[in-house]
Formats: C-alpha cells, structure tokens, sequence
C-alpha cells in the first residue's frame, strides 16, 4: 500500500509539473525547466541515467570528516560539462544540509545587485526544488541591492537563463528534499559580490541553518586549448590560495574569466566568513577533453569542479622562513637598490631555485637610513616569484617613494632593510577580527584606498580605533570611514624580515 501510495504521489507532482510548464511567467509560481532537451535531456529516465553515469566515474575524496561549506560548479550543457560538475556534486551526498543558496550570473539581462527567485520552486524533469522563502527573505532584507524578483530567472520572451537551472538536477539527485535559495547576481563586479556576500553571511548566522553554497560558472571562453589551461590555471591557483582579491583584480582586468565571477567570489568570501579554510580544485577540464561531446580544441571553455571546507587541517598562507632563506632576501634587496642607484648589473642571478622564494607571495621592502624611514613600496598581489617581488619593489622604493625622494649614492652606506612577506587579503567583516600586531590592514572607499603593515600599529602604540582612524587618514578619507558601509576592509598577516 505504501509503495502504490508513494508512486501516485510522484505522478500527481509529475502532472502538475506538466501543467506548471504549461503557465505563462505571470501566473506560475514554478519556473518550468527551460533547459531540458537542449543543456539536459527532457527525459527522466536518460536525466537520471546520465547524472548518475558522471557521480560514479570516480569516488569521493573528501573525508566525512570534513565539512563542505561550498562548491563550484560549471553550468553548460551536460554533454560538455557534467562529466566536471559530477566531481564536486558527488562529494555531498549523504551530506545534511538545511538549505542550498544557488548563486550565479545573468547572461542575458544585467543588472545592479542581485534577485532572489520569487516563486515557490524551480524544477526539472525530475521534479521541484521548492524555495526557502524565509531564508530568502533574510537574505533581501540586508541589503537594498538584494530583491526579491523574476530579474534573472524569466523564462517567457525568448532565451531563458540556465546557469541555475542546470544545477536543479544534480541536486535533486544528491540532496533530495532539500530546499534552495536560487540568486541571480545581474553584474560582474567585485561590488556586487561582496554586498550579496555581507548579506548571506549575516542572514546564515542568524538562521542557526546549515547551508551549501554553490557557485555556478564557467571558466575561459573560446581560446585554444593551451591558452585556455594556461588562463584557467592562473584563476585555479588563486582558488587554491583563497585569493579573491587577487583574482578579483585579475577578472576586472581580463587577465583571468570565468563568466559566473561575482558568484565565485560571492562563495569563496562568504565560504570563509562561516568558517572554510580549505579551498579544493577537483577537477579542471575544458569542452574538447569531454569523453561525451569532446570539441574542437581551437576553440574551447574551460570549466572547474572545486570545494570549499571547513577542515582541520587548513591552507599554509605563509612558510617560515629559514635563517639562510631570509638573508638571501635581504641580499636581494640591498643588492637591487644598490644596482638601481649605481646603474649597474645585478649581481644576483637571474634565476634561484627554492621553492619558498619562488613563491608567488605580495611583499613590501622597507628603507631606513639611520633608523629613520627613508623608502617603503610594495603590493598587495603578484604573478612574480617571491625573490623578484622583492628586488622589484625594493628597486621601487629607492626611487618612486614620492614621500622621501629617490635614494643618492652617499646615503647607500646608511641603509637598513626590512622585508614584510605579505599573505592574501581577507575581508573584515567586524572589527572584531582584527588583532594589533597580527593583522596589517588595508581599506578602500571608492577611489582611495591606504594600507599599514602589521608593524605600523604596534611601533605607533596605537589601539584599534586609532589603527583604523589613522588608516583612513593615509588613505585620504575622514577618520570614522571606515565605519562606511561602502568602504571594504581588509586584514593580511606577514612574515617580517629585518
């Protein structure tokens, strides 16, 4: 009796889905699947044959032990892309969640902020995911940029967007019954991203909900095959090191893609917020190594399977630095000056093998002549190994530091040196996640921005709100800007060489 009752049950939702689908966009409350028998078949049983065929290519690898906060996945068509998104999405069965907040791009309507879907469920061939309102309702009501709306998740009058859609089977299949919130971000932009991330981090905490994040894109567009790795792997490596900022910097200037930016950066802030630690590239591939459809490898997209944890054993920002690793820098540097000012040859060689100075680590090169400051430039992020980050910037220093004047021959005798190694940036996102003497800061607002080492505080005997007044004062900004909730706070820890 109760099987006869589950399979009625299953063919009445069967049938309203069919009669949903049939709805225009003003009258339904369930986005139909637009998608099925063009990105994914129509039909149930190939559906499900098919996801099923990418979850069991390969086995888990990510212990029990372990907790997900988020995935990434792609969103083309399956026959290109499935086989990839199947690693990341058999990582979560079995796993409980209470919600699953679905972020990715427009690609037909743009936007500013981001829409919430404001209907009771999206669906596919397998069924309705039906939507956490109060979860998303919490997630509006943080933010003015934040509505809930069909931008972004229409379906009538042409091309419908599929960057969520394609994720409703998978999950439907891993995660059963597990409600979503689906989020349509309508720009790629570091702004966007980080309003919706202050949103979902603070409506997350406040649920007592435990929630899977998923960010939904793809990678590079249409490069050849190699030019594609060689993109993709820069944006990897950055998602390996929990880099947003960097590769924040990198998408608004082209030199990384991934069409669902603004999600991924989205996830990858507020995966850490709620506690990831850990970021995972599980697989990368592009459409012409796909055992399905492969294509033409002259013209390519290339897509990510990664996972965000939680995890006891979290990622090394910075090594500890030998004695003998530390000298050589600091040769590095007095020696980069002294080229630079005398115009000669470096006398270092060009290329020094140890993996830690090959590093690709942001520094900054401090000058003091007579322990009085002379010179200090530096970055927050680099593609150079470590040992050319810092004889880039020490070279910099002598001579760009508008503050002091370039550095002259007679005062070469007089130098000191100090190098501060500096980690990735991290949001702040309260002030209470700032500790004097660990955390160097660096705040924008706009078009200024200012930036104090970790030192800095502890030589000035300053407290918190002092740090964060004086910061704003370098920066150019009003003492209390940094309580703007337009401005972006960021922490960074460091390895001092002196």
């Amino acid at each position: 009796m109760m099987l006869i009752y589950l399979l009625f049950f299953t063919l009445a939702a069967l049938n309203n889905l069919q009669s949903q689908d049939m709805l225009s966009e003003e009258k339904s409350s369930y986005r139909p699947p637009t998608a099925a028998g063009s990105f994914y078949s129509n039909s149930r049983s190939e559906l499900l044959s098919s996801i099923n065929e990418y979850l069991n290519k390969e086995k888990p690898i990510i212990s029990k032990e372990e907790e997900i906060i988020g995935i990434v996945v792609p969103h083309a068509g399956y026959v290109y892309s499935g086989w990839v998104a199947g690693f990341a999405y058999r990582e979560i069965i079995g796993r409980k969640y209470d919600a699953i907040v679905l972020i990715g791009p427009s690609h037909i309507t743009h936007f500013r902020g981001a829409s919430i879907f404001d209907g009771d469920a999206y669906t596919s061939p397998l069924g309705a995911s039906l939507i956490d309102k109060k979860l998303a309702g919490m997630i509006a009501e943080n933010s003015e940029s934040i509505n809930i709306s069909r931008k972004g998740h229409g379906w009538n009058g042409g091309r419908a967007e599929h960057s969520l859609e394609v994720q409703i089977p998978f999950l439907q299949v891993v995660q059963p019954n597990v409600p979503i919130v689906p989020i349509i971000i309508g720009s790629s932009n570091f702004e966007s991203a980080d309003e919706l991330m202050l949103s979902l981090v603070k409506a997350i905490k406040e649920s007592n909900k435990k929630v899977l994040l998923i960010a939904s894109t793809d990678l590079s567009h249409f490069h050849n095959q190699e030019k594609a790795c060689a993109i993709d792997q820069s944006l990897i490596e950055d998602f390996k090191k929990f880099d947003y900022f960097k590769l924040a910097k990198d998408l608004a200037s082209s030199k990384k893609e991934a069409c669902g930016s603004s999600a991924l950066l989205t996830v990858m802030m507020a995966a850490e917020q709620l506690g990831g630690n850990l970021p995972l590239n599980l697989k990368h591939a592009t459409s012409a190594e796909s055992p399905y459809y492969p294509g033409d490898t002259n013209r390519v997209v290339g897509y990510l399977s990664g996972a965000l944890l939680k995890s006891k054993n979290p990622f090394i920002e910075l090594p500890n630095f030998s004695e003998e690793e530390q000298d050589l820098l600091k040769q590095i540097a007095q020696n980069s000056v002294r080229s630079k000012i005398l115009r000669i040859k470096d006398s270092l060689p060009f290329k020094i093998e140890n993996k830690n100075l090959n590093l690709n680590l942001p520094a900054f090169v401090t000058i003091r002549k007579k322990g009085a400051l002379r010179a200090c430039m530096g970055h927050t992020s680099t593609e150079l190994p470590l040992y050319e980050e810092i004889s880039h910037s020490a070279q910099v220093a002598s001579t760009e530091d508008s503050r002091f004047g370039p550095i002259k021959k007679n005062e070469l005798a007089d130098l000191d040196f100090e190098i501060t190694v500096l980690s990735r940036m991290k949001r702040v996102v309260e002030l209470s996640q700032i500790q004097i003497a660990r955390d160097g800061l660096y705040i924008r607002l706009g078009s200024y921005g200012g930036l104090f080492l970790p030192q800095v505080p502890v030589e000035q005997k300053w407290n918190l709100t002092e740090y964060l007044e004086n910061l704003c004062y370098k920066a150019g900004l009003q003492k209390n800007d940094y309580l703007n909730p337009k401005a972006q706070l960021f922490s960074f820890r460091a390895f001092v060489i002196d």
